[in-house]
């Protein structure tokens, strides 16, 4: 039997759902979600989704709402779940499979010997040290302006213990021009950015040395190109080279410097002379390659 009023023609152009549905269209037009059709009774319905109801239309122009509500609803649930799994999956898919390339960031020493002024016997050998990470980044400057990508990280790193990753950063593929890699150094609150510990020997027996960073460094290296291909990763090694350290240095600036407890403290408030210095060195004594994985 049927019920005057409970089903559509053509002149009746929509039907609207209670307010909980309404809530479900909107959510789904939002996503986008295109009209889609279901089988019905042998004949295809299909469905166009707006943000006030819903449209149907079949072949012979007619649906039996309230007889068929509650197959319509199923249907229409499970088409919606359907179509939203594959979303998530075809989302998921692109995802993984557009991956951009990264650049793993490292660092390490050499050259740990130096010769304290060209023609003087006094030498410094460094023998352990470390630094606190606490970011790395990468810069680039072009026609298009500048590109500035960072990550965070809290690391201390062994400087004496050979190659040492710091983080990762994720780039978009191409070349990059004028490009800055830094790591940022801080201190933490028992231990200072940047320590170097070693012995300074002259004329008498070897004396321990420490050099100490206790605000903020930068660690920058630069290049001029760097091209960056997709789905390739990259690993950018920055070296210290620790026998340029002492450059300027003088052996009678050693001998005479001050001892804390038979240690020369080389820092910001200890022998600041050879601090200063040897700051400088440090800012100048870095390089890097970057190369495939």
């Amino acid at each position: 039997m049927w019920m005057k009023g409970f089903f559509l023609t053509k002149s009746e152009t929509k039907l609207r759902f209670n307010f909980y549905n309404l809530l479900l269209i909107i959510s789904l037009n939002y996503l986008k979600v295109k009209p889609f059709e279901f089988c019905s009774n042998n004949s295809f319905v299909n469905i166009v989704l707006t943000t006030d109801g819903i449209f149907f239309e079949t072949p012979d122009l007619i649906i039996y709402y309230q007889k068929n509500f509650m197959k319509i609803q199923n249907i229409f649930f499970t088409t919606v779940f359907l179509s939203i799994t594959t979303l998530i999956m075809v989302s998921c898919k692109k995802e993984q499979n557009s991956a951009s390339p990264g650049i793993s960031y490292q660092l390490q020493t050499k050259n740990r010997a130096s010769v304290v002024g060209r023609v003087e016997s006094g030498n410094i050998v460094w023998t352990s040290g470390y630094g606190n990470a606490t970011e790395v980044k990468f810069e680039s400057k072009g026609p298009n302006g500048k590109l500035e990508y960072k990550s965070n990280l809290q690391q201390r790193i062994d400087l004496f213990s050979g190659v040492s990753v710091l983080g990762n950063i994720t780039l978009p593929p191409g070349t990059y021009q004028e490009v800055e890699f830094d790591v940022e150094l801080n201190p933490t609150a028992t231990e200072p950015a940047f320590l170097l510990n070693g012995s300074y020997t002259s004329t008498g027996p070897a004396t321990p040395i420490s050099f100490i960073i206790s605000t903020p460094f930068e660690i920058k290296t630069e290049m001029n190109n760097v091209t960056v291909s997709a789905n390739n990763g990259y690993n950018a090694l920055t070296s210290l080279n620790l026998s340029l350290l002492s450059r300027g240095i003088t052996q009678t600036m050693l001998d005479n410097a001050a001892k804390t407890n038979g240690t020369i403290i080389i820092s910001s408030s200890s022998n600041v002379d050879l601090y200063n210095i040897i700051l400088n060195n440090l800012k100048e004594s870095d390089e890097i390659e970057v190369k495939h994985d």
